[in-house]
């Protein structure tokens, strides 16, 4: 492994982040996929890499400024969450509801790595995130900058 992509690595399965991860899973209902395999590193690895941030932000997230982070994370949670029960879809194209799918499969570990990019880019501002966003295309990228955007303020 790389510098960058061992610290990653550690730091995803530190006990700080495991602590974390056991605090936003209380808080918010949810349940963490028992595996995080090569392939689900990997896909965090090059998000992180394409976000251009420095790990030693990350890690600032989980001490200094978890307090105000962890509120984003839950309400990012939440809102997702409520956005899933509120949509109507034609039927036979119904997706997955949002606790069924989560609650069987679970989210996986990296998703503070994941929120912690959205959450520094989009302190950083409305552009930065959308420059993220879009690189790593995510569907309907100005509404989901819009609504994390939302969710910092």
């Amino acid at each position: 492994m790389l510098g960058q992509e061992k610290d990653l690595c550690e730091l995803i399965f530190s006990a700080l982040y495991r602590e974390r991860l056991d605090e936003l899973c209380t808080r918010s209902g949810v349940s963490i996929h028992s595996q995080y395999n090569d392939v689900v590193f990997k896909f965090d690895k090059n998000r992180f890499e394409l976000s251009a941030l420095d790990l030693t932000d990350v890690t600032g997230l989980l001490t200094d400024e978890w307090v105000r982070f962890s509120k984003f994370c839950v309400s990012k949670i939440e809102f997702f969450r409520a956005r899933e029960m509120k949509q109507d879809f034609p039927k036979g194209e119904e997706v997955e509801k949002f606790d069924q799918k989560e609650k069987l499969l679970g989210f996986s570990r990296g998703i503070l790595i994941m929120y912690a990019i959205e959450f520094l880019l989009g302190v950083k501002g409305k552009g930065f995130l959308g420059d993220y966003v879009k690189k790593s295309k995510i569907p309907n990228a100005k509404q989901y900058v819009s609504e994390v955007m939302s969710l910092l303020n």
